[in-house]
Protein backbone atom coordinates (compact mmCIF):
# COMPACT_ATOMS: atom_id res chain seq x y z
CA UNK A 1 0.00 0.00 0.00
CA UNK A 2 2.57 2.31 0.73
CA UNK A 3 4.20 1.70 -2.86
CA UNK A 4 0.66 2.58 -4.32
CA UNK A 5 0.37 5.88 -2.13
CA UNK A 6 3.97 6.29 -3.26
CA UNK A 7 3.22 5.92 -6.92
CA UNK A 8 0.38 8.13 -6.77
CA UNK A 9 2.12 11.02 -5.00
CA UNK A 10 4.99 10.81 -7.15
CA UNK A 11 2.74 11.12 -10.43
CA UNK A 12 2.72 7.52 -11.57
CA UNK A 13 1.28 7.18 -15.19
CA UNK A 14 -0.09 3.34 -14.12
CA UNK A 15 -3.40 3.10 -15.67
CA UNK A 16 -6.63 0.54 -14.76
CA UNK A 17 -6.47 -2.31 -17.62
CA UNK A 18 -9.06 -3.44 -19.92
CA UNK A 19 -11.33 -6.40 -18.57
CA UNK A 20 -9.51 -9.41 -18.19
CA UNK A 21 -6.08 -7.65 -18.55
CA UNK A 22 -3.42 -7.30 -16.20
CA UNK A 23 -0.55 -4.37 -16.01
CA UNK A 24 2.53 -4.24 -14.01
CA UNK A 25 5.02 -0.87 -13.35
CA UNK A 26 7.91 -3.47 -13.31
CA UNK A 27 10.32 -2.66 -9.83
CA UNK A 28 11.03 1.13 -9.45
CA UNK A 29 13.41 2.53 -6.80
CA UNK A 30 12.04 2.85 -3.63
CA UNK A 31 14.48 5.48 -2.29
CA UNK A 32 12.56 6.29 1.10
CA UNK A 33 13.55 2.90 1.79
CA UNK A 34 16.33 2.31 -0.21
CA UNK A 35 14.55 -0.80 -1.98
CA UNK A 36 12.48 -0.71 -4.95
CA UNK A 37 8.95 -2.06 -5.83
CA UNK A 38 6.75 -3.55 -8.21
CA UNK A 39 2.67 -3.01 -8.80
CA UNK A 40 0.48 -5.31 -10.68
CA UNK A 41 -3.05 -4.37 -11.28
CA UNK A 42 -5.75 -6.95 -13.10
CA UNK A 43 -8.92 -5.68 -13.87
CA UNK A 44 -10.99 -8.84 -12.93
CA UNK A 45 -13.76 -9.63 -15.39
CA UNK A 46 -15.39 -12.24 -13.56
CA UNK A 47 -15.80 -10.34 -9.86
CA UNK A 48 -15.52 -6.91 -11.17
CA UNK A 49 -12.63 -6.36 -8.86
CA UNK A 50 -10.03 -4.07 -9.29
CA UNK A 51 -7.25 -6.54 -7.71
CA UNK A 52 -3.70 -4.47 -6.87
CA UNK A 53 -0.91 -5.83 -5.49
CA UNK A 54 2.51 -4.45 -4.56
CA UNK A 55 5.36 -6.16 -3.86
CA UNK A 56 8.46 -3.95 -1.84
CA UNK A 57 11.80 -5.69 -1.88
CA UNK A 58 14.26 -3.86 0.84
CA UNK A 59 17.38 -5.10 3.22
CA UNK A 60 16.82 -8.68 2.30
CA UNK A 61 12.80 -8.55 2.66
CA UNK A 62 10.28 -9.35 0.69
CA UNK A 63 6.62 -7.76 1.18
CA UNK A 64 3.33 -8.10 -0.46
CA UNK A 65 0.27 -6.01 -0.07
CA UNK A 66 -2.94 -6.59 -1.68
CA UNK A 67 -5.99 -4.54 -2.57
CA UNK A 68 -9.45 -5.30 -4.23
CA UNK A 69 -11.45 -2.20 -5.45
CA UNK A 70 -14.73 -1.89 -6.42
CA UNK A 71 -15.98 0.91 -8.79
CA UNK A 72 -18.44 2.72 -7.20
CA UNK A 73 -21.03 3.99 -10.22
CA UNK A 74 -21.60 2.11 -13.34
CA UNK A 75 -23.51 -0.84 -12.35
CA UNK A 76 -22.54 -3.85 -13.54
CA UNK A 77 -23.22 -6.26 -10.29
CA UNK A 78 -22.50 -7.20 -6.98
CA UNK A 79 -18.82 -7.54 -6.94
CA UNK A 80 -18.38 -10.89 -4.85
CA UNK A 81 -15.22 -11.35 -2.32
CA UNK A 82 -12.88 -13.84 -2.95
CA UNK A 83 -13.47 -17.01 -1.07
CA UNK A 84 -11.10 -18.62 0.68
CA UNK A 85 -11.71 -20.17 3.59
CA UNK A 86 -13.77 -22.63 4.58
CA UNK A 87 -15.05 -20.83 7.79
CA UNK A 88 -14.35 -17.36 8.01
CA UNK A 89 -16.30 -15.34 11.11
CA UNK A 90 -15.53 -11.86 11.32
CA UNK A 91 -15.90 -12.36 14.87
CA UNK A 92 -15.89 -15.43 17.46
CA UNK A 93 -14.87 -18.83 15.98
CA UNK A 94 -16.04 -21.64 17.44
CA UNK A 95 -14.55 -25.39 16.39
CA UNK A 96 -16.15 -27.96 18.81
CA UNK A 97 -15.31 -31.57 17.59
CA UNK A 98 -16.52 -31.70 13.66
CA UNK A 99 -14.15 -31.23 10.80
CA UNK A 100 -13.07 -28.77 8.41
CA UNK A 101 -11.42 -29.63 5.28
CA UNK A 102 -10.10 -26.11 4.64
CA UNK A 103 -8.75 -22.76 6.23
CA UNK A 104 -10.28 -20.83 8.36
CA UNK A 105 -9.91 -16.66 9.37
CA UNK A 106 -11.51 -15.59 12.44
CA UNK A 107 -11.67 -11.96 13.55
CA UNK A 108 -12.13 -12.25 17.46
CA UNK A 109 -11.57 -15.06 19.57
CA UNK A 110 -11.12 -18.60 17.52
CA UNK A 111 -11.59 -21.63 19.71
CA UNK A 112 -10.79 -25.26 18.97
CA UNK A 113 -12.13 -27.89 21.32
CA UNK A 114 -13.47 -31.16 21.21
CA UNK A 115 -11.31 -32.99 19.46
CA UNK A 116 -11.80 -31.45 16.77
CA UNK A 117 -9.97 -31.68 13.40
CA UNK A 118 -9.02 -28.58 11.02
CA UNK A 119 -7.50 -29.91 7.63
CA UNK A 120 -6.21 -26.33 6.64
CA UNK A 121 -4.47 -23.40 7.80
CA UNK A 122 -5.70 -21.42 10.47
CA UNK A 123 -5.41 -17.43 10.24
CA UNK A 124 -6.50 -15.35 13.53
CA UNK A 125 -6.18 -11.54 13.02
CA UNK A 126 -7.33 -10.03 17.20
CA UNK A 127 -3.95 -8.86 18.92
CA UNK A 128 -6.32 -6.59 21.76
CA UNK A 129 -7.90 -9.31 23.46
CA UNK A 130 -6.79 -11.47 26.79
CA UNK A 131 -7.01 -14.83 24.30
CA UNK A 132 -6.79 -14.83 20.32
CA UNK A 133 -6.78 -18.80 20.26
CA UNK A 134 -7.75 -21.48 22.98
CA UNK A 135 -7.24 -24.81 21.78
CA UNK A 136 -8.54 -27.35 24.18
CA UNK A 137 -8.51 -30.74 22.29
CA UNK A 138 -8.19 -30.56 18.77
CA UNK A 139 -5.49 -30.60 15.98
CA UNK A 140 -4.65 -28.32 13.35
CA UNK A 141 -3.09 -29.95 9.92
CA UNK A 142 -1.70 -26.83 8.89
CA UNK A 143 -0.09 -23.59 9.99
CA UNK A 144 -1.61 -20.98 12.17
CA UNK A 145 -1.05 -17.26 11.59
CA UNK A 146 -1.75 -14.55 13.87
CA UNK A 147 -1.34 -10.75 14.65
CA UNK A 148 -1.03 -11.90 19.01
CA UNK A 149 1.67 -10.44 20.47
CA UNK A 150 -0.01 -10.67 24.01
CA UNK A 151 1.46 -12.93 27.00
CA UNK A 152 -0.34 -16.49 26.93
CA UNK A 153 -2.77 -15.08 24.11
CA UNK A 154 -2.63 -18.38 22.47
CA UNK A 155 -4.10 -20.55 25.14
CA UNK A 156 -3.40 -24.58 25.45
CA UNK A 157 -5.75 -26.01 27.65
CA UNK A 158 -5.12 -29.77 26.89
CA UNK A 159 -2.16 -31.84 26.66
CA UNK A 160 -3.43 -33.13 23.10
CA UNK A 161 -3.66 -30.01 21.31
CA UNK A 162 -1.35 -29.95 18.47
CA UNK A 163 -0.40 -27.70 15.28
CA UNK A 164 1.30 -30.02 13.28
CA UNK A 165 2.82 -27.35 10.45
CA UNK A 166 4.06 -23.59 12.21
CA UNK A 167 3.17 -21.12 14.50
CA UNK A 168 3.73 -17.61 12.94
CA UNK A 169 2.56 -14.58 16.28
CA UNK A 170 2.31 -11.27 15.77
CA UNK A 171 4.78 -8.68 14.52
CA UNK A 172 7.69 -8.25 17.14
CA UNK A 173 6.25 -11.51 19.58
CA UNK A 174 7.95 -13.69 21.20
CA UNK A 175 6.34 -17.55 20.38
CA UNK A 176 7.43 -18.76 23.96
CA UNK A 177 5.34 -16.47 25.39
CA UNK A 178 2.37 -15.84 23.10
CA UNK A 179 1.82 -19.47 23.26
CA UNK A 180 3.35 -21.20 26.41
CA UNK A 181 2.93 -25.10 26.26
CA UNK A 182 0.14 -26.18 28.84
CA UNK A 183 3.49 -27.55 30.62
CA UNK A 184 6.81 -27.32 30.81
CA UNK A 185 7.06 -30.95 30.68
CA UNK A 186 5.32 -31.00 27.51
CA UNK A 187 7.02 -31.84 24.25
CA UNK A 188 5.60 -29.13 22.60
CA UNK A 189 2.39 -28.00 20.33
CA UNK A 190 3.95 -27.21 17.71
CA UNK A 191 5.63 -30.02 15.62
CA UNK A 192 6.60 -27.25 12.89
CA UNK A 193 8.65 -23.79 13.50
CA UNK A 194 7.84 -21.30 15.57
CA UNK A 195 8.24 -17.52 14.29
CA UNK A 196 6.60 -14.23 14.05
CA UNK A 197 5.03 -12.31 11.24
CA UNK A 198 7.01 -9.30 9.24
CA UNK A 199 3.67 -7.18 9.19
CA UNK A 200 0.28 -7.47 10.30
CA UNK A 201 -2.20 -9.50 9.01
CA UNK A 202 -4.85 -7.04 8.17
CA UNK A 203 -8.74 -8.01 8.98
CA UNK A 204 -11.10 -8.93 5.89
CA UNK A 205 -14.63 -7.86 5.63
CA UNK A 206 -17.25 -9.15 3.90
CA UNK A 207 -19.80 -6.75 2.79
CA UNK A 208 -23.57 -7.79 2.36
CA UNK A 209 -24.94 -6.87 -1.07
CA UNK A 210 -28.19 -4.97 -1.15
CA UNK A 211 -31.59 -7.13 -1.50
CA UNK A 212 -33.44 -7.23 -4.83
CA UNK A 213 -35.32 -4.58 -5.34
CA UNK A 214 -39.07 -5.46 -5.11
CA UNK A 215 -41.05 -3.90 -8.03
CA UNK A 216 -44.45 -2.73 -8.07
CA UNK A 217 -46.01 -2.38 -11.63
CA UNK A 218 -46.44 -6.30 -12.73
CA UNK A 219 -49.32 -7.76 -14.36
CA UNK A 220 -51.78 -8.75 -11.45
CA UNK A 221 -52.72 -12.60 -11.96
CA UNK A 222 -55.21 -14.15 -9.74
CA UNK A 223 -54.49 -16.66 -6.81
CA UNK A 224 -53.08 -19.93 -7.43
CA UNK A 225 -54.84 -22.68 -5.90
CA UNK A 226 -53.33 -26.54 -6.87
CA UNK A 227 -54.50 -30.09 -5.61
CA UNK A 228 -54.78 -33.23 -5.85
CA UNK A 229 -53.42 -34.87 -9.49
CA UNK A 230 -52.71 -31.87 -12.12
CA UNK A 231 -50.44 -28.61 -12.91
CA UNK A 232 -50.49 -25.37 -14.48
CA UNK A 233 -48.70 -23.52 -16.65
CA UNK A 234 -47.55 -19.70 -15.87
CA UNK A 235 -46.41 -17.89 -18.73
CA UNK A 236 -43.87 -14.89 -18.06
CA UNK A 237 -42.28 -14.66 -21.60
CA UNK A 238 -44.53 -11.63 -21.95
CA UNK A 239 -43.12 -9.85 -18.91
CA UNK A 240 -42.70 -10.23 -14.98
CA UNK A 241 -46.24 -10.95 -12.73
CA UNK A 242 -47.54 -10.32 -9.20
CA UNK A 243 -49.57 -13.25 -7.81
CA UNK A 244 -50.93 -12.75 -4.44
CA UNK A 245 -51.12 -16.25 -2.87
CA UNK A 246 -49.82 -19.50 -4.56
CA UNK A 247 -50.79 -22.99 -2.73
CA UNK A 248 -49.44 -26.31 -4.31
CA UNK A 249 -50.22 -28.97 -3.04
CA UNK A 250 -50.87 -33.15 -3.08
CA UNK A 251 -48.00 -33.66 -5.70
CA UNK A 252 -49.40 -30.89 -7.98
CA UNK A 253 -47.28 -29.21 -10.50
CA UNK A 254 -46.97 -25.14 -11.35
CA UNK A 255 -44.49 -24.81 -14.11
CA UNK A 256 -43.13 -21.17 -14.90
CA UNK A 257 -41.96 -20.54 -18.11
CA UNK A 258 -39.52 -17.51 -18.58
CA UNK A 259 -38.19 -18.40 -22.22
CA UNK A 260 -35.15 -16.39 -22.93
CA UNK A 261 -35.75 -14.26 -20.18
CA UNK A 262 -34.87 -12.88 -16.31
CA UNK A 263 -38.24 -12.44 -15.20
CA UNK A 264 -40.02 -11.56 -12.10
CA UNK A 265 -42.51 -13.35 -10.23
CA UNK A 266 -43.58 -11.64 -6.99
CA UNK A 267 -46.25 -13.31 -4.53
CA UNK A 268 -47.23 -12.31 -1.26
CA UNK A 269 -47.71 -15.91 0.44
CA UNK A 270 -46.03 -19.00 -0.90
CA UNK A 271 -47.16 -22.21 0.28
CA UNK A 272 -46.05 -25.76 -0.96
CA UNK A 273 -46.69 -29.00 0.83
CA UNK A 274 -45.85 -31.76 -1.53
CA UNK A 275 -46.16 -29.59 -4.68
CA UNK A 276 -42.96 -28.62 -7.12
CA UNK A 277 -42.08 -25.71 -8.98
CA UNK A 278 -40.84 -26.16 -12.30
CA UNK A 279 -38.96 -23.92 -14.69
CA UNK A 280 -38.62 -23.88 -18.29
CA UNK A 281 -36.27 -21.47 -19.43
CA UNK A 282 -33.92 -20.89 -22.58
CA UNK A 283 -30.58 -20.48 -23.05
CA UNK A 284 -29.48 -17.90 -19.59
CA UNK A 285 -33.42 -17.44 -18.71
CA UNK A 286 -33.65 -17.13 -15.15
CA UNK A 287 -37.01 -16.66 -12.62
CA UNK A 288 -36.90 -14.27 -9.62
CA UNK A 289 -39.32 -15.65 -7.44
CA UNK A 290 -39.61 -12.59 -4.70
CA UNK A 291 -41.82 -13.85 -1.37
CA UNK A 292 -42.74 -10.69 0.34
CA UNK A 293 -44.62 -12.14 3.14
CA UNK A 294 -44.87 -15.94 4.26
CA UNK A 295 -42.76 -19.13 2.21
CA UNK A 296 -43.62 -22.46 3.43
CA UNK A 297 -42.35 -25.89 1.86
CA UNK A 298 -42.89 -29.62 3.16
CA UNK A 299 -43.45 -33.03 2.24
CA UNK A 300 -41.38 -33.96 -1.05
CA UNK A 301 -41.42 -30.75 -2.63
CA UNK A 302 -39.04 -29.67 -4.98
CA UNK A 303 -38.14 -26.23 -6.85
CA UNK A 304 -36.27 -26.04 -10.18
CA UNK A 305 -36.00 -29.67 -10.02
CA UNK A 306 -37.25 -30.61 -13.58
CA UNK A 307 -35.52 -31.58 -16.79
CA UNK A 308 -34.79 -28.63 -19.17
CA UNK A 309 -33.02 -29.10 -22.02
CA UNK A 310 -33.29 -25.88 -23.05
CA UNK A 311 -31.94 -23.76 -20.46
CA UNK A 312 -30.24 -24.12 -16.97
CA UNK A 313 -31.46 -27.68 -15.79
CA UNK A 314 -31.30 -28.18 -12.21
CA UNK A 315 -28.85 -25.36 -12.16
CA UNK A 316 -28.87 -22.35 -9.30
CA UNK A 317 -28.69 -20.02 -12.17
CA UNK A 318 -32.24 -20.76 -13.46
CA UNK A 319 -33.75 -19.51 -10.05
CA UNK A 320 -33.04 -16.60 -7.29
CA UNK A 321 -35.67 -17.35 -4.98
CA UNK A 322 -35.75 -13.92 -2.76
CA UNK A 323 -37.54 -14.51 0.86
CA UNK A 324 -38.47 -10.90 2.41
CA UNK A 325 -40.82 -12.21 5.26
CA UNK A 326 -40.07 -11.83 8.84
CA UNK A 327 -40.73 -15.24 9.92
CA UNK A 328 -37.84 -17.98 10.09
CA UNK A 329 -37.27 -19.61 7.04
CA UNK A 330 -37.21 -23.50 8.01
CA UNK A 331 -36.45 -25.95 4.93
CA UNK A 332 -36.02 -29.37 6.02
CA UNK A 333 -37.56 -33.01 4.51
CA UNK A 334 -36.78 -34.64 1.28
CA UNK A 335 -36.91 -31.56 -0.46
CA UNK A 336 -34.38 -30.63 -3.53
CA UNK A 337 -34.09 -27.11 -4.21
CA UNK A 338 -31.83 -25.88 -7.44
CA UNK A 339 -31.98 -22.51 -7.25
CA UNK A 340 -29.91 -19.39 -5.11
CA UNK A 341 -31.78 -18.57 -2.10
CA UNK A 342 -31.23 -14.60 -0.62
CA UNK A 343 -32.84 -13.94 2.69
CA UNK A 344 -33.42 -10.58 3.20
CA UNK A 345 -33.17 -10.78 7.61
CA UNK A 346 -35.06 -13.54 8.48
CA UNK A 347 -33.69 -16.45 10.48
CA UNK A 348 -32.96 -19.50 8.58
CA UNK A 349 -32.73 -23.86 9.78
CA UNK A 350 -31.93 -26.30 7.42
CA UNK A 351 -32.11 -29.68 8.43
CA UNK A 352 -33.42 -33.14 8.00
CA UNK A 353 -32.28 -33.99 4.94
CA UNK A 354 -32.92 -31.13 3.38
CA UNK A 355 -31.44 -30.46 0.24
CA UNK A 356 -30.23 -27.56 -1.80
CA UNK A 357 -27.57 -27.05 -4.44
CA UNK A 358 -27.20 -23.27 -4.28
CA UNK A 359 -25.74 -20.74 -2.32
CA UNK A 360 -27.17 -19.01 0.37
CA UNK A 361 -27.26 -15.50 0.64
CA UNK A 362 -28.66 -13.91 3.96
CA UNK A 363 -29.28 -10.88 5.85
CA UNK A 364 -30.25 -12.24 9.28
CA UNK A 365 -29.01 -12.90 12.45
CA UNK A 366 -28.73 -16.14 12.71
CA UNK A 367 -28.46 -19.79 10.48
CA UNK A 368 -28.72 -23.11 11.79
CA UNK A 369 -27.31 -26.19 9.81
CA UNK A 370 -28.35 -29.25 11.40
CA UNK A 371 -29.88 -32.77 11.65
CA UNK A 372 -28.14 -34.36 8.28
CA UNK A 373 -28.94 -31.01 5.98
CA UNK A 374 -27.16 -30.62 3.17
CA UNK A 375 -25.92 -27.56 1.18
CA UNK A 376 -23.91 -29.27 -2.30
CA UNK A 377 -20.44 -27.09 -3.25
CA UNK A 378 -22.09 -23.76 -3.14
CA UNK A 379 -21.41 -20.81 -0.35
CA UNK A 380 -23.57 -20.10 2.91
CA UNK A 381 -22.80 -16.03 3.16
CA UNK A 382 -24.13 -14.71 5.84
CA UNK A 383 -22.26 -12.04 7.15
CA UNK A 384 -24.45 -10.38 9.88
CA UNK A 385 -25.33 -13.94 11.50
CA UNK A 386 -24.13 -16.42 13.76
CA UNK A 387 -24.07 -19.38 12.13
CA UNK A 388 -24.81 -22.40 14.12
CA UNK A 389 -23.54 -26.22 12.71
CA UNK A 390 -24.04 -29.52 14.37
CA UNK A 391 -25.75 -33.01 13.87
CA UNK A 392 -24.26 -33.93 10.89
CA UNK A 393 -24.89 -30.67 8.74
CA UNK A 394 -22.56 -30.47 5.55
CA UNK A 395 -21.91 -27.78 3.53
CA UNK A 396 -19.54 -28.42 0.65
CA UNK A 397 -18.04 -24.77 -0.37
CA UNK A 398 -17.44 -22.29 2.09
CA UNK A 399 -18.93 -20.58 5.16
CA UNK A 400 -18.92 -16.50 5.51
CA UNK A 401 -20.39 -15.82 9.09
CA UNK A 402 -20.22 -12.95 11.47
CA UNK A 403 -19.76 -15.80 14.43
CA UNK A 404 -19.56 -19.45 13.79
CA UNK A 405 -19.98 -22.29 15.79
CA UNK A 406 -19.85 -25.86 15.30
CA UNK A 407 -20.42 -29.22 17.93
CA UNK A 408 -21.21 -32.68 16.58
CA UNK A 409 -20.50 -34.68 13.65
CA UNK A 410 -20.75 -31.74 11.28
CA UNK A 411 -18.41 -31.47 8.04
CA UNK A 412 -17.16 -28.73 6.22
CA UNK A 413 -15.42 -29.16 2.90
CA UNK A 414 -14.01 -26.54 0.94
CA UNK A 415 -14.16 -25.82 -2.55
CA UNK A 416 -14.75 -23.03 -5.00
CA UNK A 417 -16.37 -24.86 -7.39
CA UNK A 418 -19.71 -22.61 -6.73
CA UNK A 419 -17.69 -19.35 -8.17
CA UNK A 420 -19.80 -19.45 -11.32
CA UNK A 421 -23.31 -20.23 -10.34
CA UNK A 422 -23.31 -16.93 -7.76
CA UNK A 423 -26.02 -15.10 -8.58
CA UNK A 424 -25.79 -11.59 -10.25
CA UNK A 425 -27.30 -9.01 -8.02
CA UNK A 426 -27.66 -5.31 -9.43
CA UNK A 427 -25.96 -3.01 -7.33
CA UNK A 428 -27.31 0.30 -8.95
CA UNK A 429 -25.43 3.02 -10.60
CA UNK A 430 -25.98 4.80 -13.74
CA UNK A 431 -23.52 5.60 -16.65
CA UNK A 432 -20.37 7.26 -17.06
CA UNK A 433 -17.09 7.38 -15.83
CA UNK A 434 -15.92 6.07 -12.58
CA UNK A 435 -13.85 7.94 -10.79
CA UNK A 436 -14.58 6.54 -6.67
CA UNK A 437 -13.58 2.88 -5.79
CA UNK A 438 -14.82 1.29 -2.20
CA UNK A 439 -12.67 -1.53 -0.93
CA UNK A 440 -13.43 -4.75 -1.12
CA UNK A 441 -11.11 -6.48 0.71
CA UNK A 442 -7.48 -5.54 1.96
CA UNK A 443 -4.27 -7.64 2.90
Amino acid sequence: MAAVMDLNGNGGNIAIPNPGETIETGFQPWNQLHGEYNISVLNDDVTNIIRLQATGRFENSVYIAAVGLVPGAGGGGFPWPPFDSAVHAEEDLIVNSGTVNGDIYSGQKLTITGNAQIHGNVVAVADDIPVTIEMNSGKVWGSVYTNAVNPASIKYTNWSAEITGNLYVGQGGNPAIVAPPISQWHPGHVKGSSASISSPIPPQNMPLPEFPEIPQNQTILPAIHLSGVGFQLLDLTGGDAYVPTIDVHNSTHLTVNVGSHDRILRVNNFNMTQGHLNIISQGDGRLQLIVENTFNIGGSSSMNNNINLDGNSQSPLGLLFAYAGSQKLTIGGNIPINANIFIKDADLQLGNSGQINGNIITGGSNVNIDGGSGNNSRVVYAPNAHVTMGGSGTVNGSIVAKSFSGSGGYLVNYTDEFMDTLPDLNSGGGGGNITNYSIAYWN
